[in-house]
C-alpha cells in the first residue's frame, strides 16, 4: 500500500481510538454522575467501546502497518485486493460501534425482524481477518528467507486463527 493509503487507514484507526476513548470517558463519568438519557445501557456501551477499540484501533492499525512494511521485507508487491480488504475491515470496524451501542449482544428490533446486530458485525469483522490472512499467506508464500518481522507476523496470525476457533 502506498504511504497515502496507509495514512488514510491509520487516520481511520486513530478516529476509532478517539471515538472509543471518549466513550470510555462517558462510561467513567456516567458511573459517578449518572448516564445521559441517550446512553442508559451500560453493558451495550461497554461492548461498543471495547469492540471499536479492538476492531478499529488495534486490528485496522496493525493491518495497515503490516501491509505498508511487507513489500520492503519480501521484495514483492502486495496481492491485488488488499485495498478492498482494508476498506472492508475499516467499514466493519466502524459499523461495530453503532451495532453494539444499540443493544450489545442482544437482539435489536428492525422492522419485523429481531437481529443480533453486534454478533453479526463481529462475525463480518472476523471474516475480514481471514481475508487478510489469506492475502498475507499469498504475499509471503515461498520466501527463501523469512525476515524476523515476517516470522513474528506468521506466529501472530497463527495465534489469531487459533483464537478465532473460540468464536466458532
Amino acid at each position: 500500500m502506498s504511504g497515502i493509503q496507509t495514512r488514510r487507514f491509520l487516520l481511520i484507526a486513530l478516529a476509532a481510538l478517539v471515538i472509543a476513548a471518549w466513550t470510555g470517558v462517558l462510561m467513567r463519568f456516567g458511573m459517578v454522575y449518572g448516564f445521559p438519557f441517550w446512553a442508559q445501557n451500560f453493558g451495550a456501551i461497554r461492548h461498543a467501546h471495547s469492540h471499536l477499540m479492538y476492531f478499529g484501533w488495534v486490528t485496522l492499525g496493525l493491518m495497515a502497518l503490516i501491509w505498508h512494511r511487507l513489500p520492503a521485507l519480501t521484495g514483492r508487491p502486495l496481492p491485488r485486493g488488499v485495498r478492498w480488504q482494508m476498506a472492508a475491515t475499516a467499514l466493519m470496524a466502524l459499523l461495530s460501534f453503532p451495532a453494539f451501542w444499540a443493544n450489545g449482544y442482544g437482539l435489536t428490533q428492525i422492522g419485523p425482524a429481531r437481529l443480533p446486530l453486534g454478533s453479526m458485525v463481529a462475525a463480518w469483522n472476523g471474516l475480514t481477518w481471514f481475508v487478510f490472512i489469506g492475502f498475507y499467506v499469498r504475499a509471503t508464500r515461498g520466501l527463501p528467507v523469512r525476515p524476523v518481522p515476517v516470522q513474528l507476523w506468521d506466529w501472530a496470525l497463527f495465534l489469531l486463527l487459533l483464537a478465532s476457533g473460540g468464536a466458532l
